[in-house]
């Protein structure tokens, strides 16, 4: 089905009871694959689940993800990869290293995150991957595929004390694939690969041309994106997306590297129709990454952003692996299947012996068998629901997929069935990705124009979302923006930003807003307008110094932050700009240390949506460059 469209996704206005749904769900596939996704390892109601079992999530060390550029091939049955040649056969178990594999590290390693894939299976079957040495549950399912299906999912995988992982295929014949794609360490010491969620945004779409041309990838093409931006800071170490291809008339895969990097394995293989995974993609420096069709016809891609790693030493949550199934819809209470359109609020933290807060994320591990085609969206309670999707299924084939996803306040995601018809419905926990404790508390004022408000960002946000996110995220503190103004779709809306404001108007302000909300921090950004309207040019940075002056006399010992104002796609005002950021070095040094200066000149005119205001990719190049100035001053 694809990602539906926010106008165009079919919505239901009711959502039935599941406690009065008269039918159940009949399996898709053979009766005896309840066994693959079942089990009896769940307890409770039906709208909101109870874990009963679960690994104990203390006796593993928070540890941070390390992504490989291409991954590494550690079993592939077609050509003896992994030291087994040949088809698996039903009812197998194969065994095969992983440590010391490659660019995989011997030792220090808790987990690795592999994705596994089927080749021709003679048969609707299931594959399970678990450490080698150890008893499988007989519950467990990593892939589900029907006959034919060349599909692919991706799970964290604890290697067994030997170093090895088992696969185990159910029914019928297959060769299985399974790459490395990164591996998490043993220790959570001051490294990058901190993970930081983000709101759930598609980022990528051929269809439309959304962060890239628009157009199809042809067959044994490539199209070179970049994810940095709004969300994904320059520098990041990868990110975990899902991965979409809508609509394609033949199978194939889709592989993906930084630029310039030799391409290895794959990220995703697709079939006919609409097929999503999850995936992690080792990003470049600058936040860019090549896709590559490997399939023989052309294709669309939609990329959806679920978080990234962090290239920061510190920055992000680290990872504790656990194994604990959260919902089973037909083992939960009477068995009740999930009514087509209706939603089910799983609970995540607080649950599985993770703690109530403090979660900045979960790997979920999603199981469908549905009765007709639709599709699967999950989302943190209390936030809006967003218009992506996460899975695509077809009536009477079992789908999985991974997805990563920060729960809500109340510890709880919500999953609900886009198809018409019941679903049954398992979510198994994977891992979680630790918050560090102790954030520290900051009140931030945005101060200034049209720009603060943000114009010409998609989300309203300007530079304030990204800047919220990375700050809560990454830098571990407890942000506050705060200020008369609202605005914005991403983080804390509030803020001083004003709509065709100069300098004297602030002034005029300032001193009010800054007594009433007493923030910590002032990020100020002001004097575009001034430029533009050649209003009092000559006066500006006079003006300036005076409401810099206003500010700490009416907050002793706030820190004032400085921007040299953005450019102008104007060329007249881009010369009184130049002039007047040329003064705003020497009155931030005579202010003292409370006022520091950040260079927001970095934009280029590809940044701007017009003659003033920056587009997203200029709003997060401004981010950037707050980011590190702000964080300075907090840490000091």
């Amino acid at each position: 089905m694809g990602v539906p469209s926010v106008s165009g996704r079919r919505r239901w206005a009711f959502a039935l009871c599941l406690g009065l749904l008269a039918t159940i769900l009949t399996a898709g596939g053979p009766a005896a694959r309840a066994e693959a996704s079942g089990g009896d390892r769940l307890a409770g109601g039906t709208a909101e689940a109870q874990a009963t079992v679960s690994a104990a999530t203390d006796e593993a060390a928070p540890a941070n993800y390390v992504p490989f550029a291409t991954p590494v091939g550690v079993l592939f049955t077609w050509d003896g990869t992994g030291g087994v040649t040949g088809a698996r056969g039903p009812d197998s178990t194969t065994t095969f290293p992983v440590l010391g594999v490659g660019g995989i590290p011997s030792t220090g390693v808790s987990a690795v995150l592999a994705r596994v894939s089927t080749s021709n299976p003679t048969a609707s079957t299931y594959l399970a991957l678990w450490p080698d040495g150890t008893q499988r549950s007989a519950d467990l399912s990593t892939l589900n595929v029907a006959a034919g299906e060349n599909i692919s999912n991706v799970a964290v995988v604890v290697p067994g004390g030997n170093g090895r992982i088992a696969v185990y295929n159910r029914w019928g014949e297959t060769q299985v694939g399974v790459e490395v794609q990164g591996y998490f360490t043993t220790t959570a010491a001051p490294a990058p690969g901190g993970f930081v969620p983000v709101t759930l945004t598609r980022l990528i779409d051929t269809r439309s041309g959304l962060g890239t041309t628009t157009g199809t990838i042809p067959a044994g093409g490539s199209r070179t994106v970049t994810i940095a931006g709004t969300f994904v800071p320059a520098g990041a170490a990868a990110a975990y997306v899902n991965l979409l291809v809508p609509g394609a008339t033949t199978g194939g895969w889709v592989g993906s590297a930084p630029p310039g990097t030799a391409l290895g394995k794959g990220a995703i293989n697709y079939v006919a129709g609409s097929t999503q995974s999850g995936a992690t993609i080792k990003l470049a420096a600058d936040g860019r990454v090549t896709f590559y069709n490997k399939g023989s016809a052309a294709i669309n891609l939609v990329v959806i952003l679920e978080g990234y790693f962090s290239g920061v030493a510190g920055g992000g949550a680290p990872f504790r692996p656990v194994d604990s199934r959260l919902l089973n819809t037909r083992t939960a209470g009477a068995g009740v299947p999930l009514a087509g359109g209706a939603t089910v609020d799983v609970q995540v933290a607080g649950a599985s012996g993770l703690p109530a807060t403090g979660v900045a994320g979960a790997v979920l591990h999603l199981t469908v068998t549905p009765e007709q085609a639709g599709y699967l969206m999950a989302w943190p309670v209390a936030e809006p629901e967003p218009p992506v999707t996460l899975m695509d299924f077809q009536a009477g084939n079992w789908r999985t997929n991974t997805v990563v996803l920060r729960p809500g306040p109340d510890g709880k995601i919500r999953l609900r069935n886009g198809s018409t018809a019941p679903i049954h419905l398992i979510v198994d926990l994977q891992g979680w990705f630790e918050r560090p404790a102790g954030a520290r508390a900051v009140k931030v004022m945005p101060m200034g124009d049209s720009i603060t408000w943000g114009q010409g960002s998609t989300t309203d946000s300007g530079y304030r979302g990204p800047l919220w996110l990375r700050l809560r995220n990454e830098g571990n503190y407890a942000p506050d923006f705060v200020g008369t103004q609202l605005s914005g779709a991403v983080g804390d809306g509030d803020h001083e930003g004003h709509k065709g404001w100069q300098i004297n108007q602030l002034q005029a302000n300032a001193t009010g807003w800054i007594s009433t909300y007493q923030p910590d921090v002032v990020l100020l950004h002001i004097g575009s307008n001034d430029m533009y309207r050649n209003y009092q040019v000559a006066t500006a940075p006079d003006r300036l110094s005076a409401l810099i002056d206003q500010i700490l006399a009416a907050r002793p010992g706030v820190y004032v932050l400085v921007a040299k104002i953005i450019r102008s796609n104007n060329a007249a005002a881009q010369t009184r700009i130049n002039a007047y950021n040329a003064t705003i070095p020497g009155i931030v040094a005579a202010k003292g240390d409370h006022v520091r200066l950040v260079d927001t000149t970095n934009l280029v005119a590809a940044d701007l949506v017009d003659e003033l205001h920056p587009n997203d990719a200029g709003y997060a190049k401004m981010s950037d460059r707050w980011y590190p100035v702000l964080t300075g001053v907090l840490a000091g």
